[in-house]
């Protein structure tokens, strides 16, 4: 038998090396997808070699397709809960603008999820007062309580709804939670372990396991839904953990919106919340009891919008280039994360040009410290084109919601940023209401009054070492 010597060995190494660069540029070339991406990718193989191929595979796409045909496979499954959307009444139909009529018919299209009336809304805006509805509406609970995050922590705030879940199930509630293994995992396995004992089933969101061939980073579930008994459900931006509640004020008090829903749009959460349970654990639920008949808690017009990389269509993107492209006097959008591709900066700066009055409230600090310079790094350009940035100070500001003409408005999971128009998986709901969306727009108002605000270029200078760190953090923006 030859001996391998070291510099054989060494040549062999640089050999594989390679060809692995080599089969990776060849895949990412052969997958076009945005030029900036490629490059960024291409770019990190040439510098990084085979540790550049390594990160392509943990959070890069080429799993996409499997992810696609496996969640086509579970909606089949489900499909017999189709018959619980109901149709846009002709009364709704008429409450709605042209352009409101037009956006619906889109994300109808886009979601198989029309406008449903008929509904009532409870607007939460503080976390304190959003956690004591949720609890409040658990503790009610009789037949099944069903609860989707991100980032589920074992602090105060995780183990206070935790210890209702407990009891909920030693009463003999059905208690399901699904989970982001990425965004979780730092909690305590102990917390979990004491609620399976209770009777609760948890679930990981596509959990890294190398050893079963699961490896994926990318493709995390950001959605916050909870549906209880079929007749009440909770989402928008605010995940479980003391700093939403207010009680962690290491950035200050977290701003978050989040909606308490009454009416037909909860059969719409349900179904979005037993799909992604039946992907992540295998484990079907498709009884009738889960669709209580809907009755008419209120009057408010809303409308589902669900995205994630299962569709082929980039869904809260097109709904937000919509939206902004309709606007006729005001688009006031806030998110923690402003990280806009070419698309969105072409939207945001063709919208001010053509005279609307486009304000961006983002937070001055922030619990990702790289994403803030990336955004930062845009500022420049959108004042340019007329639009005002306000940057809030006083707290941690999370919520995700864009209000058009002071009529409408979209609240949800999702950021201003390539994550989760692309990768995540994201909820989000329209409201068609003036009422609601004037309390939307108070709320935006006070906390814009509180900020440091940008209306020219010339007013925004960084020293140096800022700069820098603007151009690497915008470099990595499609990585972030």
């Amino acid at each position: 038998m030859m001996a391998i010597t070291l510099p054989s060995l060494v040549d062999l190494l640089l050999f594989a090396n390679l060809a692995i660069t080599l089969i990776a540029s060849v895949w990412v070339l052969r997958n076009p997808r945005e030029p900036r991406a490629m490059l960024a990718w291409l770019l990190a193989f040439l510098v990084l070699q085979a540790f550049g191929v390594l990160l392509f595979v943990l959070v890069g796409e080429p799993r996409l397709r499997r992810i696609r045909q496996r969640r086509r496979r579970k909606k089949a499954y489900l499909a017999g809960g189709e018959h619980h959307y109901h149709p846009l009444a002709a009364d709704d139909a008429r409450r709605l603008t042209p352009t409101m009529l037009a956006n619906a018919r889109l994300v109808e299209r886009l979601t198989h999820h029309a406008p449903s009336g008929g509904n009532h809304v409870r607007i939460h805006q503080q976390g304190d007062q959003a956690f004591d509805a949720l609890a409040e509406i658990l503790e009610q609970a009789r037949d099944h309580i069903h609860l989707e995050f991100y980032l589920f922590r074992a602090d105060t705030t995780g183990r206070r709804i935790a210890a209702i879940l407990w009891q909920k199930a030693s009463q003999g509630v059905e208690v399901r939670l699904l989970l982001d293994f990425i965004g979780s995992w730092p909690a305590s396995p102990k917390l979990f372990r004491e609620l399976r004992t209770a009777g609760v089933e948890i679930s990981w969101f596509m959990p890294i396991i190398p050893w079963r061939g699961r490896w994926r980073m990318n493709f995390r579930n950001h959605r916050k839904v909870v549906v209880v008994d079929g007749e009440v459900a909770m989402t928008g931006s605010q995940n479980i953990g003391d700093e939403y509640a207010g009680i962690d004020q290491t950035l200050g008090i977290w701003q978050d919106t989040q909606l308490t829903l009454r009416g037909p749009i909860v059969a719409e959460l349900q179904e979005i919340f037993l799909e992604d349970w039946h992907y992540a654990s295998g484990r079907g639920l498709n009884a009738e009891r889960f669709y209580p008949p809907p009755t008419d808690r209120g009057h408010r017009l809303v409308q589902l919008v669900p995205s994630g990389p299962d569709h082929q269509a980039q869904i809260i993107q097109l709904v937000i280039h919509f939206l902004f492209s309709q606007a006729q006097r005001e688009i006031c959008v806030s998110t923690p994360y402003f990280i806009p591709d070419e698309p969105l900066m072409v939207a945001l700066r063709a919208a001010a040009y053509r005279g609307v009055r486009v304000r961006l409230l983002v937070p001055s600090r922030s619990d990702h410290h790289l994403s803030l310079w990336a955004g930062r790094s845009f500022y420049k350009e959108i004042c340019a084109a007329g639009a005002i940035i306000s940057e809030y100070g006083y707290g941690m500001l999370h919520s995700k919601l864009v209000i058009i003409d002071g009529e409408w408005a979209l609240i949800g999971s999702a950021n201003m940023d390539e994550r989760s128009f692309k990768l995540n998986f994201e909820a989000g709901v329209l409201l068609f209401d003036a009422q609601p969306v004037q309390e939307l727009l108070a709320t935006f108002e006070g906390l814009d009054r509180q900020s440091r605000r940008f209306s020219r270029p010339e007013e925004i200078q960084w020293g140096f070492g800022e700069s820098l760190l603007m151009g690497v953090a915008r470099l990595a923006g499609p990585l972030l």
